[in-house]
């Protein structure tokens, strides 16, 4: 309680401050203040004009997949949540990267329970409810594979960047499927 207050104390004076917006953010993020940069940019969500929330959803999705890569068990479902809820609070905002990477997030979030599921550690029902989100993801990764494929096809220059992002949601798409399948016992879908 006493570190939730200080933390909002902070964020809701870094908030008042001359500093430029993102000189706060950056200084957040070199000093590893991870929660109070995801509060930070939370508040800038909320309060923002439209060039500012659009900004803060790029950076949050960042936070927010740097937070899930390093939660525990019980900080898993309220992260995926804020994720999930930033993609649905600023839909316009979402480009494609930024759409990318909270679905990239999610399936971190869900594919951690499985693990932890696989060892015994989780229960059925937390694994069966990531298997859906991941069923929800892959349907996702599937048509942006599928958006992707066409730009890299279409694209007369080898763009790395395209390249990149098609292998990065290739691959996170083939861990979903395996992720599905191994929870359903299903050897042909793996």
């Amino acid at each position: 309680m006493f570190r939730l207050l200080i933390s909002s104390f902070i964020v809701a004076s870094f908030s008042q401050t001359l500093f430029a917006k993102d000189d706060v953010a950056t200084w957040l993020q070199r000093m590893g203040c991870i929660d109070l940069q995801a509060i930070y940019l939370e508040k800038q969500l909320e309060n923002g004009d439209r060039g500012t929330q659009v900004k803060a959803a790029k950076q949050l999705a960042d936070v927010y997949a740097t937070m899930l890569a390093r939660a525990d068990q019980d900080a898993d479902k309220e992260l995926l949540q804020r994720a999930i809820d930033l993609f649905d609070r600023i839909p316009s905002a979402g480009t494609f990267d930024l759409r990318l990477q909270l679905y990239r997030a999610t399936f971190i979030a869900a594919e951690q329970i499985l693990e932890r599921y696989r060892l015994r550690i989780s229960a059925r029902e937390e694994a069966q409810l990531a298997i859906t989100q991941l069923q929800e993801v892959a349907e996702n990764l599937n048509t942006f594979r599928q958006s992707l494929l066409k730009r890299v096809r279409s694209s007369r220059s080898n763009n790395d960047k395209l390249q990149q992002q098609l292998g990065m949601v290739t691959s996170s798409l083939a861990w979903t499927h395996y992720y599905i399948a191994w929870l359903n016992i299903s050897a042909t879908a793996a």
